[in-house]
């Protein structure tokens, strides 16, 4: 069975959804994880990153996913759209030192 949406197809879906989202949530980027960390550190206590954020958000549709009774193509087009934004939080994080290597 041929699957309905290409890796292709999802990551350009990913691609709309961070610029989508972007414009309704962030003033012309997808970027409110460092300050959502920021917040949730001070109520825990705890120290995540905003790299740790964007890995528990790919956890979280993970979970969603492995919970569901059926296919939700959502949780998929998030986990590709996170898994951009967490590698450019990484590279930020680093430095240009170890980019690309």
């Amino acid at each position: 069975m041929e699957p309905k949406s290409t890796a292709t197809q999802i990551i350009l879906q990913a691609l709309s959804a961070i610029d989508e989202r972007s414009k309704d949530r962030d003033n012309g980027s997808e970027r409110s994880m460092d300050r959502a960390v920021t917040i949730f550190n001070a109520a825990t206590g705890l120290g995540m990153s905003e790299s740790d954020g964007w890995l528990f958000m790919i956890c979280l549709k993970l979970a969603r996913h492995k919970n569901s009774q059926g296919y939700n193509h959502d949780h998929f087009v998030d986990v590709a759209g996170y898994a951009g934004l967490l590698a450019e939080s990484v590279e930020r994080a680093v430095g240009d030192r170890d980019v690309g290597q």
